[in-house]
C-alpha cells in the first residue's frame, strides 16, 4: 500500500462495478482494487429511503480502491465522482 495524495470519496454501497483490468488484494480488514490502467468505477448508493443513486468515477492507474465489507460496506475511492444519477443506472456489458 502505498500513500496517495489528492482527492478522495468514501460511500456506503450496495453495488460495485469495476470497468477495465484490475488486480484484485486481500488487506487485514478489506479487500483492495488496484487499476493497471485508466479503468472506472460505478458505485450504487442507497438512502435511508431505499432511494438508489450510481455515482461514475474514473480511476488513473495504480490509484488502488479499498473495499471494506464489514456490517457497514464502504469503498474508499482515489477521485471524486464524474457523474451520479438517480436510481440505479448500472449495466451489464458482454
Amino acid at each position: 500500500m502505498a500513500l496517495v495524495s489528492g482527492s478522495h470519496t468514501v460511500l456506503i454501497f450496495t453495488q460495485l462495478q469495476f470497468i477495465g483490468d484490475f488486480t484484485r488484494w486481500s488487506g487485514t480488514v478489506m479487500i483492495g482494487y488496484t487499476p493497471n490502467k485508466d479503468s472506472e468505477l460505478i458505485v450504487v448508493t442507497e438512502d435511508t429511503q431505499g432511494n438508489k443513486t450510481t455515482h461514475w468515477f474514473k480511476l488513473e492507474k495504480d490509484r488502488e480502491v479499498w473495499v471494506n465489507y464489514n456490517e457497514v460496506p464502504e469503498v474508499h475511492i482515489p477521485a471524486i465522482c464524474v457523474k451520479r444519477a438517480a436510481g440505479d443506472k448500472m449495466t451489464c456489458k458482454g
